[in-house]
């Protein structure tokens, strides 16, 4: 995989203005994120992403999946199973505990 030279992980969540993501998103090497709409949009010009979904989005994702080469879908059996394997990273600091995209 292509990681020299490359930028630090960087979140940028509710701090770009929707008419400005495109332009952000076409600077990016690659966009982790959940089953949402940057994700087509990062994949409609050129970045290639990775979803992260719980298996019951499967058959969604495998329909409306983003367009072009390059991109990974991960599917977890179970949203609590994909809590509980950010376990480790909580421990470590690198995810906030207490975010509310965290269910506890």
């Amino acid at each position: 995989p292509r990681t020299e030279g490359l930028a630090p992980g960087l979140d940028l969540t509710g701090k770009i203005p929707l008419r400005l993501l495109p332009a952000a998103l076409k600077r990016c090497a690659l966009l982790i994120s959940n089953d949402s709409g940057p994700v087509h949009v990062a994949a409609a010009v050129g970045t290639s992403v990775i979803v992260v979904a719980p298996e019951s989005h499967r058959p969604a994702l495998e329909r409306w999946e983003p367009i072009g080469q390059g991109h990974t879908l991960l599917f977890s059996p179970t949203a609590q199973e994909t809590v509980d394997s950010a376990g480790p990273l909580l421990s470590k600091g690198s995810l906030d505990a207490d975010h509310p995209g965290l269910r506890k």
